[in-house]
């Protein structure tokens, strides 16, 4: 695109690119993120013994480490 029609271009083209750019980071940070927030809640489960749930739920038996057996202490 030469700088004539860049500048003859209706607002939306000028933003179609920048936005496109845009979408594209968005979807590499949530992937990024998404990874650190399964690694650090897998690393979070293996390094306690218990998971750290409130009594009121492992009574109902909600989280799974409480069905598992592995309560609060």
């Amino acid at each position: 695109m030469s700088k004539e029609e860049l500048l003859r271009a209706s607002p939306y083209k000028k933003l179609a690119f920048p936005s496109h750019i845009f979408s594209w980071y968005l979807i590499f940070l949530m992937g990024i993120a998404s990874m650190l927030l399964i690694s650090g809640t897998l690393a979070n489960s293996k390094s306690r013994k218990d998971c750290g749930i409130d009594f009121c739920l492992c009574v109902l038996r909600i989280c799974s480490c409480c069905r598992a057996g592995r309560t609060k202490s």
